[in-house]
């Protein structure tokens, strides 16, 4: 049976004499899926099982290599993936990849393990399940079902790309100031330019993983994390995106509680708090610059959360710095193992767009997923929102590949002229690197004045008749320190805390000037101006309201 030693992957009843494989992971029985243990994935399982568990030896004896793993994660799904190499990811945790392949094509096998636990990602063609359990032991596996996700993709809404989006000047990698905290390692250490990524779970998410809320990171949320890294960064390599990577670097507790489902205005609301470093997220300026953060992820419970997947912003514009605040997502525990919905937020903020909302120039016009109906399956930025080609969410399972033209997957393009994401990354990847990438920077000093005034002119029409119109001036003096750009706000909330019915305008932002507001209608009952860099913060000042004048132009 040399043939099973080389494929792969193929079903083990059909080659029993082959003895190279070690017997990682062994069937038991299966469960009901609503009654299997409690798990992010509960909701997106089509079905749940028990297996046994036996990988302490293969973690200890890693130094030496690996050779094929036998994982039979059900009666009809039994697998020998290849050995590809370790992913050493420090404090004893460390990642098996795995390559499967079969007549269909390729998959792969992801079994990140630290000292107690494993959690497993096995893609097999477009089939894919999640191991969860201890290193030795019984253990839950689940096929993931691919329907569960579409009303909440869906709900996801429409990302628009930027006309003005244009390519930017890569930089050279700069000296990260030196920090302390979590030391994990992921394969993006050795790429030009790795995304470093701090990562928040809430209380109920660490609770889902065997931890305390509150608590630190449990050692299966630590293992579920490294595992959503390996698996990005394994998108990426199998997409031939060689340029950059996501490193994670550091793994915290966040306060936020997940609120009683109040629909997808409480993830928009959340997401404005993470940008703006408020309420729950009051110190997260400070974190990302202790941590030296590209990117920051919250992950919460989906089951508490239900109105969609995820939540983060496309950039505006390709530049440096001027992003750095918006590079914030928010993602569903159960979504980011079952549907790569980790991958694809970030993912957004790597400039990308679901299928069909490419822009006219690139990198926006090709920076979008791709749904290929007749492989069943859609790339990491493709929702399967029923476009042209007939391949919805619940049809199509999202592989661990971005869009190109110039790849296939089990024979079935992976891209075309206007879908090509691995392009796109290249263009965005040096940009999104580089945003915290500038070393201690001091917060910007309070503007000494800002004042606001409403100026109403009187004048009188073609029929003669009388004509008031209103012009709203902002004028401040320059705050000290390095700033890169003023941000004037206004609330009818004095916290400017995006509560829900209380939201926060932005009436401008840009470079210090006398500003004309064209809608002094939408001006609150507070105003404030923030003087911001994006290396480090924003400084408020309140902003003094002149009472309206007919003698100012």
């Amino acid at each position: 049976m040399k043939s099973l030693c080389i494929a792969g992957l193929l079903l083990l009843a059909m080659a029993p004499a082959c003895n190279a494989a070690a017997a990682a992971v062994s069937f038991e029985s299966e469960l009901d899926a609503q009654r299997a243990p409690a798990s992010a994935l509960s909701g997106h399982t089509r079905r749940a099982g028990r297996a046994d568990v036996q990988l302490k030896s293969v973690l200890d004896a890693r130094s030496a290599g690996a050779g094929p793993l036998e994982l039979a994660l059900f009666a009809d799904a039994r697998f020998a993936p290849s050995f590809v190499r370790w992913i050493e990811h420090g404090n004893g945790t460390a990642t098996w990849v795995g390559r499967i392949a079969d007549s269909e094509g390729g998959g792969q096998a992801l079994l990140t393990m630290n000292a107690d636990r494993v959690y497993g990602r096995i893609d097999a063609g477009t089939a894919q399940y999640v191991l969860e359990g201890p290193l030795s032991g019984s253990a839950v596996v689940r096929e993931i079902d691919p329907a569960s996700f579409a009303s909440r993709n869906l709900a996801e809404g429409i990302h628009q790309p930027h006309p003005g989006l244009v390519p930017a000047k890569l930089a050279a990698p700069a000296q990260a100031p030196a920090h302390g905290g979590d030391s994990a390692k992921s394969d993006a250490e050795d790429t030009i330019y790795p995304v470093d990524v701090l990562v928040l779970y809430t209380g109920r998410v660490n609770q889902l993983h065997g931890g305390a809320a509150g608590g630190p990171p449990s050692a299966g949320l630590d293992a579920y994390v490294q595992s959503l890294f390996a698996d990005a960064n394994l998108s990426l390599a199998d997409s031939a995106v060689h340029l950059g990577g996501l490193k994670r670097v550091a793994l915290l507790p966040s306060t936020f509680n997940e609120p009683a489902d109040a629909g997808f205005d409480i993830w928009n609301t959340t997401h404005d708090q993470m940008r703006d470093s408020l309420a729950s997220f009051s110190n997260l300026d400070a974190l990302r610059i202790q941590y030296n953060a590209d990117v920051v992820v919250l992950l919460v419970d989906g089951r508490r959360m239900t109105a969609t997947c995820g939540r983060a912003s496309v950039p505006a514009h390709q530049s440096a710095f001027s992003q750095w605040r918006e590079s914030v997502a928010l993602v569903s525990a159960g979504c980011a193992a079952g549907d790569r919905t980790f991958t694809h937020e970030v993912g957004h903020i790597l400039g990308g767009l679901h299928e069909g909302e490419g822009g006219a120039h690139p990198p926006s016009k090709y920076a979008q997923g791709f749904v290929n109906a007749a492989g069943g399956f859609r790339t990491i930025m493709a929702i399967g929102a029923g476009l042209p080609g007939g391949c919805t969410t619940g049809g199509c399972a999202r592989i661990n590949r971005w869009s190109t033209p110039y790849q296939t997957y089990n024979g079935h393009a992976l891209g075309n002229a206007t879908a090509d994401m691995v392009e796109a990354l290249h263009w965005m990847l040096p940009t999104v690197s580089y945003y915290s990438k500038r070393g201690d920077i001091a917060m910007p000093g309070v503007p000494q004045s800002a004042t606001i005034q409403t100026c109403q002119n009187i004048g009188h029409g073609p029929g003669g008749e009388v004509v008031v119109t209103s012009t709203t001036y902002a004028n401040w003096s320059p705050a000290p320190g390095l700033n890169e750009f003023y941000q004037l706000q206004t609330s009818d909330d004095p916290n400017f805390s995006h509560a829900i019915g209380q939201p926060v305008y932005e009436l401008y932002r840009g470079a210090r000037t006398a500003t004309r507001i064209p809608n002094p209608a939408a001006i609150k009952t507070y105003t404030r101006l923030r003087a911001c860099n994006n290396g480090v913060g924003c400084s408020v000042k309140a902003v003094t309201r002149l009472p309206t004048s007919n003698a100012c132009d």
